[in-house]
C-alpha cells in the first residue's frame, strides 16, 4: 500500500500552522494543530506515529484526521466545549442584581432561597457562587475592627497634637 503524501493533502503552509500554534491557548487546540504540523513536516510519518508522539492512541489520531478531512483546519481552532446556558434569563439576572443592591441578602444560601421564591429556579450554594462570579457580584463587607477596640481612647489619642 502506498503511503499518503500529507504535504500535498494538507493545504496550509508550515508557517501558517506554526503561527496558529503560537496563538492557540487551549491544550486541545494546540495538540490538534501539532498533529497536522507533524504530518505536514515529516514525510513518510503515519497518522498513528504522529499520534503517539503527541500521546494519542491510534484511534484518537484517526478521529483527528477524519475531523481535519471533513471540516478542515477551522474546526481544529474552535474549542468544542462552550458551557451551559444559564437557568436565569436576562430579566431575572437584572432583577437579582437590583435585589442584591438593596443589601437584604447576607449569604449565598439566602440568595438561593430568594431566587427560588421569585423565579422558581433552584440553585445550590456552589452554583450560586458561580452565578455571582459570572455577573461580577462581589461580597461587600465592612472594614474589620478589633474586638477589644476602645473608641474613647482612640478619640483622646487623636486629639493630642505634638509640637516640636
Amino acid at each position: 500500500m502506498r503511503a499518503l503524501d500529507y504535504n500535498e493533502i494538507i493545504t496550509e503552509r508550515v508557517e501558517q500552522l506554526e503561527s496558529m500554534l503560537k496563538k492557540a491557548h487551549h491544550p486541545l487546540i494546540r495538540r490538534r494543530i501539532r498533529f497536522v504540523l507533524l504530518l505536514k513536516q515529516n514525510k513518510g510519518m503515519s497518522r498513528t506515529a504522529a499520534g503517539k508522539k503527541l500521546g494519542l492512541l491510534s484511534t484518537g489520531a484517526e478521529e483527528m484526521w477524519k475531523l481535519y478531512r471533513k471540516e478542515g483546519i477551522e474546526s481544529f481552532t474552535e474549542y468544542p466545549f462552550k458551557g451551559r446556558k444559564s437557568a436565569l434569563n436576562q430579566d431575572q439576572q437584572a432583577w437579582l442584581q437590583e435585589e442584591l443592591q438593596k443589601d437584604n441578602t447576607p449569604s449565598l444560601s439566602a440568595a438561593c432561597q430568594l431566587v427560588e421564591e421569585h423565579t422558581g429556579v433552584h440553585y445550590s450554594v456552589s452554583a450560586m457562587h458561580y452565578v455571582f462570579e459570572r455577573l461580577s457580584i462581589k461580597k461587600k463587607t465592612g472594614r474589620p475592627s478589633h474586638v477589644d477596640k476602645q473608641p474613647q481612647q482612640a478619640e483622646t489619642f487623636k486629639k493630642k497634637t505634638f509640637h516640636y
